[in-house]
């Protein structure tokens, strides 16, 4: 059983949540230890030794990031999370580099704390898992693979010896890592069917070449992950034809279609996280060029050197600034094209995934109190782009609804219509736009329009136009084409004709003193 120790400074929440715990039944956790400061949570975690610590991140004195860095150099394994609230996210990304695995929002729903005690003790079993394995006569090469593809997640002293004991309990010195994943999702598949299929294939091979192994893990994102150990003497070509074999006698036993990514070689075990990125990376090339096919890693370049098209970014803001259907809909047929996105290279695709959910998240946090992406998905799961597009497609909807519920009780639809288009009059903006932007049927939108602001969408529209014009004629600086294209027209005779039609002057008859209708 774990020992489970809860440090705030306020004791009211200490007592929360152990009772939240307690109700939740874990039996994996036994004692719940609670105390108010850090330098108290250090004396009862050296007697105790308690695998399982949940800290505020700002209390006086220690705070939570010096505690969790002091604990870390006597509790092995431990688990640590954090508490903090949504203005605290600078703190928590400090306290991940110090040895903070997860973190809570305050305040904790039970969901949450369920979720994050379930991950916390999942975690604990495979690490001890591991290291009574390796105390055992005999070890499971599995085992220490799908541990050394994420060592983040392990003590280091766990990490150092299941390498040692991989690397000697492999014949060769050099390493590749191979990935395979199929157009479905293998969890709904028969994973003992793929077991055996892979085991079959490698137990042919093992007949017919003495210079590589091949070892089989499935890995936590349901790909099948090869280890294959080379002799220094074979070369690549001889790697990539097994591969490909592997991946038509899959195809031939199971029937589906599958992908496999390839990743450089290494020359020690130590660089197996390091692989097993580089075979994800020629995996997800799938996502430009398709399935049935085995994809060499390409070397990554250095994200510094990496741009966003200055139009997409731009874009992007623009829909930050507003998220509304009509902006999210252009956005995905004029700019995140599929014709665009195929023309970018894995490495800038995921680049460009990236910025966009960190975009998406700051806007959230910087503005709303919701949990939205904070649990974003990882790129190297996408099975096509027509699924990443979707997923961004989703954010970017998710985002806009999350916009229109804050303004629930404070701002009106035609509330903030009034306010779309005072901002946004020099732009091309119809009433289907608007509609749509609030998810309102044409005709009832336009029906709530006139009886709130007592005119038409077009009447209004021209109005703030108007007006903005009026105030910029009385700048004798300013050229009348140019006004025309600031308040929205395409050129000076338009605006001119409609400048008189609405006023009864001539916008150069106002300059020059004309009051017209207003």
């Amino acid at each position: 059983m774990y020992t489970l120790l809860i440090v705030d400074d306020e004791l009211i929440i200490c007592e929360s949540l152990k009772s939240k715990i307690s109700r939740l039944g874990f039996s994996e956790i036994g004692e719940i230890i609670t105390c108010t400061s850090g330098e108290e949570a250090i004396s009862i975690s050296k007697k105790i030794k308690p695998q399982i610590v949940i800290t505020d991140i700002k209390m006086p004195g220690m705070n939570g990031i010096q505690l969790i860095q002091e604990l870390s150099t006597f509790l092995d394994p431990a688990y640590f999370f954090v508490l903090s609230g949504y203005d605290d996210y600078t703190y928590v990304r400090d306290a991940f580099r110090q040895g903070a695995i997860d973190y809570l929002l305050k305040p904790v729903r039970l969901k949450d704390l369920k979720n994050s005690m379930e991950t916390a003790i999942s975690s604990l079993k495979s690490t001890m898992d591991l290291s009574n394995q390796q105390k055992g006569d005999s070890y499971d090469i599995s085992l220490m693979i799908n541990a050394l593809i994420n060592p983040e997640n392990l003590a280091t002293h766990i990490r150092r010896q299941t390498e040692d004991l991989l690397t000697d309990s492999l014949p060769f010195s050099y390493f590749y890592v191979g990935l395979i994943t199929f157009n479905v999702d293998i969890d709904k598949l028969d994973k003992d069917e793929i077991k055996d299929t892979v085991c079959g294939f490698i137990d042919n091979l093992k007949g017919s070449s003495s210079d590589f192994h091949i070892f089989y893990s499935l890995t936590p994102a349901n790909s099948i992950l090869l280890l294959i150990n080379v002799a220094p003497s074979l070369d690549h070509t001889t790697i990539t034809r097994a591969m490909e074999s592997l991946l038509a006698y899959l195809h031939d036993s199971l029937g589906l279609a599958n992908v496999g990514g390839l990743s450089s070689r290494h020359n020690s075990i130590q660089q197996l996280s390091q692989m097993y990125r580089q075979a994800n990376f020629a995996l997800a090339t799938r996502l430009l060029h398709g399935y049935s096919k085995l994809y060499n890693y390409s070397s990554e370049p250095d994200n510094s050197s990496m741009v966003i098209d200055s139009q997409i970014q731009f874009q992007l803001e623009v829909l930050l600034d507003n998220p509304n259907l009509v902006l999210i809909s252009r956005f995905f047929q004029e700019y995140l094209t599929v014709e665009y996105l195929l023309s970018l290279s894995v490495h800038e695709l995921k680049y460009l995934y990236e910025h966009i959910i960190s975009r998406i998240q700051t806007s959230i946090d910087s503005s709303f109190n919701s949990e939205l992406l904070k649990d974003p998905r990882d790129f190297f799961t996408f099975n096509s782009l027509d699924q990443f597009r979707s997923y961004i497609r989703d954010c970017f909807y998710e985002f806009h609804k999350l916009f229109m519920e804050s303004y629930s009780g404070e701002k009106t639809i035609i509330d903030l219509a009034r306010q779309y288009i005072e901002e946004n009059y020099n732009k091309k903006i119809t009433l289907a736009d608007l509609s749509s932007m609030f998810s309102v049927s044409y005709t009832h939108f336009s029906t709530l329009f006139k009886k709130t602001t007592g005119s038409t969408f077009s009447e209004y529209l021209q109005k703030v136009r108007m007006e903005k014009a009026c105030e910029l004629l009385k700048n004798p600086q300013n050229r009348i084409q140019d006004i025309a294209i600031e308040v929205g027209y395409d050129n000076a005779y338009h605006f001119s004709r409609a400048f008189k039609n609405y006023l009864g002057v001539s916008p150069k008859h106002f300059r020059e003193g004309g009051t017209g209708n207003m």
